[in-house]
């Protein structure tokens, strides 16, 4: 009966990712720690799916980049385990402000069952580039009114680009 429940999601194994620190850094490997916690009955999780993904205030959501592990992993009922992973965070993943918001969800696959997930909002900053951007900017008298995320297909290879109004 365990085992009906678990798929439907009462008493399933569940995850929460541990950050070393709410901020990350376009271009960096950041090292998280998956924490699993066995549910009511014996399951077995075929992989971990990490989405990196922002979300614009005026509507949409764009995923910057998807990490697989390729880890099976028995979890017996109530079993502790934590799982070090390396997610990289792509040059191009916008800077949070005020109209945008970059998070990582992650996933936990589970044959006949309704995934378990967890999702961590990050504090995305600039690089000493922009940061030097945004103090001239700044400096100079200007203001930063509001941001967004704009689809790029025909620039290398990033997908899209933030702007600044």
């Amino acid at each position: 009966m365990g085992r009906i429940l678990s798929s439907i999601g009462i008493g399933a194994a569940t995850v929460d990712t541990v950050l070393p620190t709410p901020e990350l850094h376009p271009g960096d490997t950041v090292r998280v720690d998956v924490e699993l916690t066995g549910g009511d009955a014996a399951q077995e999780i075929e992989g971990i799916d990490f989405v990196l993904e922002a979300r614009v205030e005026s509507g949409g959501e764009h995923v910057l980049a998807e990490t697989e592990v390729e880890r099976s992993v028995s979890l017996s009922p109530g079993e502790e385990r934590t799982i070090p992973v390396d997610v990289d965070v792509p040059l191009w993943t916008p800077v949070s402000t005020d109209g945008v918001s970059v998070w990582l969800e992650t996933r936990l696959e589970i044959d006949w069952a309704r995934d378990p997930t967890d999702e961590d909002e990050v504090d995305v900053v600039p690089d000493e580039f922009v940061s030097a951007l945004f103090e001239a900017i700044d400096d100079l008298g200007f203001a930063l009114r509001e941001t967004d995320v704009v689809e790029v297909p025909h620039v290398d290879d990033r997908p899209i680009a933030q702007r600044f109004h």
